[in-house]
């Protein structure tokens, strides 16, 4: 009983971490069409904060496997998780399927890339102050 317990507790544990994992890799996928469209729309202004951003979660997934905060959620807290990066989902959806893919555009975009990660550490640090 008590290692069913503990195997169901590991299990629901790692599920944040393949949670944060999946949704930073729909990140970079959709930075990296992002920044094939501007070179197609040849803003090569931005060429370079691309490819800067594209490092940047790269680096920024990679330490997920390791973050001590991703054991102490709880079921709700992962289905609240769950919900936000859903909306964040939906939001990056409704920006992208703007026809004027200008510099003011791209340069938006650059802006709401940069602020995810910041407010995605936001959203965990307040979900677990609220178990």
């Amino acid at each position: 009983m008590v290692r069913r317990m503990c195997d169901e507790w590991y299990i629901q544990q790692n599920i944040v971490s393949e949670i944060m994992d999946s949704f930073y890799n729909w990140l970079i996928i959709m930075a990296k069409k992002d920044f094939n469209e501007l070179k197609f729309n040849s803003c090569q202004d931005f060429f370079d904060e691309y490819q800067n951003l594209i490092k940047i979660l790269l680096e920024k997934r990679e330490p997920i496997k390791y973050d001590i905060r991703y054991k102490q959620f709880n079921a709700d807290s992962i289905r609240r998780l769950k919900i936000i990066l859903e909306a964040t989902k939906e939001e990056y959806e409704a920006m992208s399927n703007s026809n004027d893919k200008d510099m003011v555009y791209f340069n938006n975009l650059i802006g709401w890339y940069e602020a995810i990660p910041f407010e995605t550490e936001m959203f965990i640090d307040s979900l677990l102050s609220k178990q």
